[in-house]
């Protein structure tokens, strides 16, 4: 395994995204790239596949990762919101036998249902946020794809001008 080498930019860059409104995502199953490994001394070999899995990296979290992280977080939002709108069914279908006497069991079946559509509100909430996060930080992830890029690029000229 090689010793990673991260530049200053890319180490603000990291600890900007580490924040704690940023692990919504890691939670979300979206990871922060891991950066690339330096090529050791005198390979330039090495250099050029560091370059390339840098690229690939970006193309698939471009093409791949966030994309079907967004599919998933919609669907479930729109899921979440069917099952709010079952639960407030529910509870308006509840409500009409609440006030009768013979209708006692009822009350805790409207408890749970409640119970229900709170839990729901609450997870669509955070579904939201994490919408909005997952938006928001796009651009950071982006750009420590664009780091290692550029770091694996330097790596290739430093390597190639060693070789004239």
């Amino acid at each position: 395994m090689y010793a990673f080498r991260i530049s200053p930019w890319c180490c603000c860059l990291l600890a900007i995204v580490s924040t704690a409104s940023f692990a919504g995502l890691l939670q979300a199953g979206e990871a922060i790239p891991a950066p690339v490994a330096a090529a050791p001394p005198g390979s330039l070999p090495a250099a050029m596949r560091n370059l390339e899995l840098a690229e690939l990296r970006l193309l698939r979290y471009d093409r791949v990762e966030y994309p079907l992280a967004q599919k998933r977080l919609e669907r479930d939002i729109e899921m979440t919101k069917a099952e709010i709108a079952s639960f407030e069914r529910l509870v308006a279908e509840y409500e009409q036998f609440h006030h009768s006497a013979y209708t006692a069991p009822f009350v805790a079946t409207l408890e749970d249902t409640r119970l229900a559509l709170k839990e729901a509100e609450l997870r669509l909430d955070l579904l939201l946020r994490e919408r909005c996060l997952r938006l928001q930080y796009r651009g950071a992830v982006r750009r420590i794809h664009e780091l290692e890029i550029e770091q694996a690029r330097d790596w290739v000229d430093v390597f190639s001008h060693e070789k004239k």
